[in-house]
């Protein structure tokens, strides 16, 4: 039987997306050198308008939110699966 898998905070799995060649991975380098204080995606996205962003990342912001929370639901959908 398959073990419980934690998924990762937003934090965590949007540094895991810095070597991507997309504007993920461009939002995640920028990230990086520049944090926002609380690491939600909304507060992201508020972090990179607040600071003057291009709308580019503030569209990089919303697309790591969707697929960080894709993630979070596919394996939590994974453990009820296994019914870990």
């Amino acid at each position: 039987m398959p073990e419980m898998i934690y998924p990762d905070d937003f934090e965590t799995w949007l540094s895991r997306q810095a070597d991507r060649d997309d504007p993920i991975g461009d939002l995640a380098q920028d990230a990086e050198r520049d944090p926002p204080n609380d690491w939600s995606p909304d507060a992201l996205r508020s972090h990179i308008e607040h600071r003057g962003g291009c709308m580019q990342a503030v569209i990089a912001a919303q697309w790591a939110g969707d697929e960080w929370r894709a993630y979070v639901t596919a394996t939590r959908r994974f453990n009820d699966f296994f019914d870990v």
